[in-house]
């Protein structure tokens, strides 16, 4: 933490960041679930919503049976909600 920063301006970035954590080089961030999740950049994060909803299954599922299978399966992202809405 930047020694020139006030207290309330620590405060502030610490709430910021708690639910997330950085661990050898992987981000994750702490979920509703009470689970950790690998964030995924963009590029990851189609790859994984095109094999959950209809990869090597063959079966495509509803919105909220997919976001459900996202979170099972470790993964995470910032527009996870809209990117699973718009492939659905």
């Amino acid at each position: 933490m930047p020694k020139r920063f006030i207290a309330s301006q620590r405060q502030y970035l610490t709430q910021r960041t708690k639910p997330f954590r950085l661990q050898k080089g992987v981000l994750y961030i702490f979920g509703q679930d009470n689970k950790f999740h690998q964030v995924l950049q963009p590029e990851q994060a189609f790859i994984v919503l095109q094999e959950l909803h209809g990869g090597v299954t063959k079966r495509h599922f509803s919105f909220d049976f997919i976001v459900q299978k996202i979170l099972d399966a470790g993964y995470w992202w910032l527009i996870m909600n809209r990117n699973v809405h718009e492939y659905c």
